[in-house]
């Protein structure tokens, strides 16, 4: 049938098309493609055919030079026709305007799967440089410091005796200057994503570049980015090849043994492992710094409920240990009273008193919605909220920090709570939790005064709520009425 078609085609008969399927009309690609007469058919049938079946035509021809403005115009007439990763990949190895259109529309081409366009362009440039100068100049300063990041990570880790070489100072090329001649120097450079740089930094230190390249990042790292991962970096363990098809984690000796000797800074800058420190080096670290953090951290700490630690440890490991210290001191500051206490754990998040305010460590929220709750005047205002999603939308980490009420709502008459949902409802919205007695406690509370309500003017809230101002405490599982069926964990999920 291939065949035939392809004849047909190539004799300018183009009725059939139509009449087939994806999997035919992708196996008559191939063919065509695979044809040392590509040209010859394609000639045949093109004019024909690229207004009747376009992205057709555009599969046989994007990487014939004789053909590619054609390509461009068919990718500027069509919007659903691109270059995929694949065709980037035939682009550059097999049409010499491809590669040329490469060359000067990198923004576009690294538009979609940057990393696997971009490390096959660089096995490609370093496996013939004579021919590939320009590429590696135009790469190695690109105003993209990401991409900037990612070649010289590939150079570190692949072709490290070409470093300097490439750069006659690499250490000057990590902000957004290229040295180029004329080029204007601001007084505020760009600095590359800290994450980039400390890659990068960790890279130097694994390869047998010398060390002092990794020591004059390791101080632009703490210089300029309060938080970051280089210590991450340094403990991440090894990933080895094991028995089979199975791989093994190795303890990083290199990365340990280099964070011991600047155990303190790297601490105190640590993004994200700081509590892991804590709990298993703190004897390296200057015990005035450890003090000060173990002071903070003993606000979260029951004897009585050990998995408090590794909900902590989550907390740092995902980057809101530094607002967690804040929003201690920040509010017990703010506070008469200046003790605390756990108050107990919920289904999503466990809750402490902190002074007058309760600050949640939230381990997920069963909505997954965009908005995860309204600002409402029946629900308890967030002080501060920072949550962390997974690719999903799902809640995985987070903090929230809200007024202590001193007043329980469980003796309450059932009639308020059967006016809490009536007003609820009348301001556009339901609840699918319980109010009060559910199995994590009760999710209500009493204001100390109907002032403290999340609205712009309490005065002009309904007497029942002046008079018993109820309000939900728990953030979660509240949706618009017209949402039908909202973004919600099922319990097997939590």
């Amino acid at each position: 049938m291939s065949y035939n078609a392809v004849e047909r085609l190539k004799n300018g008969d183009i009725e059939f098309i139509n009449g087939f399927t994806a999997y035919d009309l992708k196996t008559i690609t191939k063919s065509i493609r695979e044809s040392c007469n590509r040209r010859e058919i394609v000639r045949g049938f093109y004019s024909k055919l690229k207004s009747i079946n376009p992205e057709f035509c555009f599969n046989i021809i994007y990487d014939m030079d004789d053909y590619f403005e054609e390509a461009l115009k068919l990718i500027e007439e069509y919007n659903y026709i691109s270059f995929n990763s694949e065709k980037i990949k035939n682009l550059f190895l097999y049409s010499k305007l491809g590669k040329e259109y490469i060359y000067n529309n990198l923004d576009v081409i690294f538009s979609e799967d940057l990393h696997g366009r971009l490390n096959f362009i660089l096995g490609e440039i370093f496996n013939d440089i004579t021919n590939h100068k320009d590429w590696i100049y135009l790469l190695s300063r690109h105003s993209d410091l990401h991409i900037r990041a990612v070649f010289m990570l590939y150079v570190i880790k692949k072709k490290p005796d070409l470093l300097n070489i490439i750069y006659d100072d690499f250490i000057g090329y990590i902000i957004g200057e290229t040295f180029e001649v004329g080029e204007q120097i601001t007084l505020f450079p760009n600095l590359m994503l800290q994450e980039d740089l400390c890659e990068i930094a960790y890279a130097c230190l694994e390869s047998n570049l010398d060390k002092q390249i990794y020591i004059k990042l390791k101080e632009c790292i703490i210089k300029n980015y309060p938080e970051n991962d280089l210590a991450k970096k340094l403990f991440d363990c090894l990933i080895k090849p094991g028995e089979g098809n199975f791989y093994r984690c190795e303890k990083n000796e290199l990365g340990i043994s280099e964070f011991f000797l600047d155990a303190d800074r790297l601490f105190n800058t640590s993004k994200t492992m700081q509590f892991y420190i804590y709990e298993n080096y703190s004897e390296k670290i200057v015990s005035d710094i450890m003090k000060n953090f173990a002071q903070i951290i003993s606000h979260y700490q029951n004897e009585n409920i050990p998995s408090l630690n590794r909900i902590l440890d989550n907390l740092f490991s995902y980057g809101l240990g530094n607002k967690l210290k804040l929003y201690t001191e920040k509010y017990l500051s703010f506070s008469e009273d200046k003790t605390s206490e756990h108050l107990g754990n919920g289904s999503t998040c466990s809750c402490f008193r902190i002074g007058d305010y309760v600050i949640k460590l939230v381990q997920t929220k069963w909505s997954f919605e965009e908005i995860i709750c309204p600002r409402n005047y029946l629900i308890i205002k967030n002080y501060e909220e920072d949550l962390i999603r997974n690719n999903r939308g799902i809640i995985i980490a987070g903090l929230e920090v809200q007024k202590y009420l001193k007043r329980s709502a469980k003796d309450l008459e059932p009639k308020h709570f059967a006016q809490f949902s009536a007003n609820l409802s009348a301001s556009g919205y339901y609840i699918t939790d319980t109010l009060i007695g559910g199995p994590c406690g009760d999710n209500c509370r009493l204001l100390d005064s109907y002032k403290d309500a999340d609205y712009y003017n309490p005065e002009l809230l309904p007497s029942e709520f002046k008079e018993v101002p109820l309000v939900l405490v728990d953030r979660d599982r509240v949706y618009s009425l017209s949402n039908k069926h909202p973004k919600q964990l099922r319990e097997s999920m939590s």
